[in-house]
């Protein structure tokens, strides 16, 4: 199959869209030819029968030059594609979904977001299938939609050799409000109150709408980092992101119902543990990992009882959790399956 992805961005060194370029990687080995169409392009290793043509983001922003490079793009690539996948982005398909109906071109959208609207209902309108990740996704109500694995590279995020540090605890990704970073750092506040010994690091930095929150998160934190508890740091590229999990004993996630946050997933198949607020992770991870994402209180109890595990109890954990992100999450199950899906389309 000749495959079009359309996507936001290319960059194998992004701390957020870095994932994207694994997913490249794997589809090229799938298929026969794989172009892609990114609205910004950065560093990026892709083999020979990957082209990516970029609708120029990284030289300045300008919405009429996106939409005129995206025309030129789909206009001088017409014919070598045989379908498309459109990754979270429902503008593309909403630019280009009637063009790739009249030529009988298959498409699917990514949409995994909680929230829809109108640019969402006119792309999966657009779409002839829809994929989704989390059961609390919008695209999940839809009869054309289909939910998939969350495609994990399991071959990069696996355990290290390295041992981890003692009673150490992380969290990994952008510190927006959505994030609910403020239950982990009072559930923290909570455990040294108690005189609970551990060591936190964050690591990421906010999106430029929520800069005042990650001040107002630094703030709050302040006596935790002058106690030696708890160490910022900025946000780390996809590709470091195993390590950083290899050397913690336990993952935070806060992020409430909705999203199927990939950290999560990422973690587990490191064989680190996590605490997760969000209900969409019931079934892939036990109740004595899963807390109300507004329960700071929930959270610092079930920290304290995981950090109170034995190194043989940890592992042992780790390596149950690693086991059902390969069975059902891995990206080695997504490819085929998407292919497959759109080969019937």
């Amino acid at each position: 199959m000749r495959l079009l992805i359309c996507t936001q961005k290319v960059a194998e060194d992004d701390a957020v869209l870095g994932f994207m370029h694994g997913w490249i990687l794997h589809f090229a080995a799938a298929c026969d030819l794989v172009t892609v169409i990114t609205l910004e392009e950065g560093k990026h290793t892709l083999p020979q029968n990957v082209s990516v043509y970029s609708l120029g983001k990284e030289t300045g922003e300008s919405r009429l030059k996106y939409v005129r490079n995206f025309y030129r793009s789909v206009s001088h690539l017409r014919g070598s594609y045989d379908a498309v996948l459109v990754h979270m982005n429902p503008e593309y398909m909403i630019l280009g979904g009637l063009l790739w109906r009249m030529q009988g071109v298959p498409t699917a959208l990514w949409y995994n977001h909680r929230m829809g609207g109108l640019r969402a209902r006119l792309g999966i309108l657009l779409a002839k299938k829809v994929f989704f990740t989390s059961p609390f996704a919008f695209a999940s109500r839809f009869k054309k939609a289909q939910r998939m694995p969350a495609g994990i590279d399991t071959d990069q995020f696996k355990p290290g050799s390295v041992p981890r540090a003692a009673r150490s605890v992380l969290s990994l990704g952008r510190v927006d409000r959505v994030k609910r970073v403020e239950v982990i750092i009072s559930a923290l506040q909570k455990l040294a109150a108690e005189g609970t010994l551990f060591v936190a690091h964050f690591y990421g930095g906010p999106t430029t709408k929520d800069q005042g929150y990650f001040e107002e998160m630094q703030k709050m934190a302040e006596k935790l980092v002058k106690k030696g508890l708890l160490r910022w740091f900025p946000p780390v590229p996809n590709a470091r992101a195993a390590a950083i999990f290899n050397e913690h004993s336990v993952f935070i996630n806060a992020t409430p119902t909705g999203s199927f946050d990939k950290s999560v997933l990422e973690s587990m198949a490191c064989e680190t543990p996590v605490l997760s607020g969000n209900p969409s992770f019931r079934g892939l991870l036990p109740e004595e990992l899963l807390f109300n994402a507004s329960d700071s209180a929930e959270l610092a109890e079930k920290l304290e009882a995981l950090l109170s595990k034995s190194e043989e109890e940890l592992r042992s954990l780790g390596r149950q959790l690693r086991e059902r992100v390969v069975r059902e999450q891995s990206l080695a199950l997504l490819v085929p399956r998407v292919l497959s899906v759109l080969q019937r389309a």
